[in-house]
């Protein structure tokens, strides 16, 4: 059994790794930026990314969400109705953006729990990971207008 206490700091290293991400100022080289994840991923964060994800699934298996016959279109549907709930919030008036960030959180839980379900052998932090060093590698907005 896993302790509350290691949960949590997990949950806290798992933030404060989206944190840095999200910090990487757009007008840093992309050489200081890929050191900046370099840095990230010395710090463990596909495997606490990893970890974490193990642990929502084992929660989500034992609240009765993969028992029976479940297939993947139900799972993402799961994780649509999060980003609805999201949209919904902030469509609010005034938006609600303790509601939305929760909706967020619970896309990430959705998507991690699909992962681990369906792909017990991938890392999800490992793919996260090599998305961001190619998107750092991408043109302005990809490429596109929009």
């Amino acid at each position: 059994m896993i302790s509350a206490e290691w949960w949590f700091a997990g949950i806290l290293t798992v933030a404060s790794l989206f944190t840095a991400a999200y910090t990487l100022a757009a007008n840093k080289t992309l050489r200081d930026r890929i050191t900046e994840l370099n840095v990230m991923l010395y710090a463990g964060f596909p495997q606490h990314f990893d970890a974490v994800s193990a642990l929502i699934h084992k929660n989500a298996v034992e609240k009765g969400f993969w028992k029976g016959n479940r297939n993947k279109g139900e799972a993402l549907a799961l994780i649509h109705s999060e980003v609805s709930e999201c949209l919904e919030a902030i469509r609010a008036d005034p938006p609600d953006t303790a509601n939305e960030l929760e909706e967020l959180a619970d896309v990430v839980i959705r998507v991690s729990d699909y992962v681990v379900g369906y792909h017990p052998d991938a890392s999800l932090g490992d793919v996260i990971t090599t998305k961001i060093r190619n998107n750092l590698k991408r043109p302005r907005k990809h490429g596109k207008l929009f």
